[in-house]
């Protein structure tokens, strides 16, 4: 559930930033590999900013058991390509709404880029992975049907039903 680089030579990194860990953390906030489907799960990416340069942006992905992307996700948010990044000790984290992942191992991948122009800082394959739990107790959605659920995610939606007779 947590991968630290100890040693910045062995790190993931470029003359711009370099990765000092990845943890998985439970709705609590504990570094943990095991998750209840109903909570949220944080991602978090500790990283130092060793030059100034573009707005570096993170990305996480995720790839289910058979190696499929279940989907991506890039620290980008409106007006973030005209901050500059500025050095010094960074942790980012992604929060994953409960009930949207579906039962499984997930591995993550962690990368970080700049937006403009583009360009790959560093791409670290199956950093850490995680392993998303139904235990049909409460508000999964699950519910009381007790069969396999196919798919990648498995968000609860907003269902209604009229009756129309």
């Amino acid at each position: 559930p947590a991968r630290e680089w100890l040693d910045p030579a062995t790190a993931p990194a470029t003359s711009l930033s370099r990765l000092r860990a990845v943890r998985v953390r439970d709705a609590d906030g504990r570094v943990s590999d095991l998750l209840d489907i109903r909570k949220p799960v944080r991602l978090e990416v500790e990283y130092e900013i060793l030059e100034p340069d573009d707005f570096i942006i993170t990305v996480f992905s995720f790839l289910n058991e058979d190696g499929i992307v279940a989907f991506c996700a890039y620290d980008v948010e409106p007006g973030s390509p005209e901050r500059p990044s500025r050095r010094g000790h960074y942790v980012t984290t992604a929060e994953i709404a409960g009930n949207f992942l579906a039962e499984g191992t997930l591995s993550v991948g962690v990368g970080q880029f700049t937006w403009s122009p583009y360009r790959k800082r560093f791409y670290e394959r199956d950093v850490v992975s995680f392993r998303v739990i139904d235990t049909a107790e409460g508000d999964s959605v699950r519910g009381d049907y007790t069969a396999g659920f196919p798919g990648v995610v498995r968000p609860r939606l907003a269902w209604t039903t009229r009756f129309q007779g």
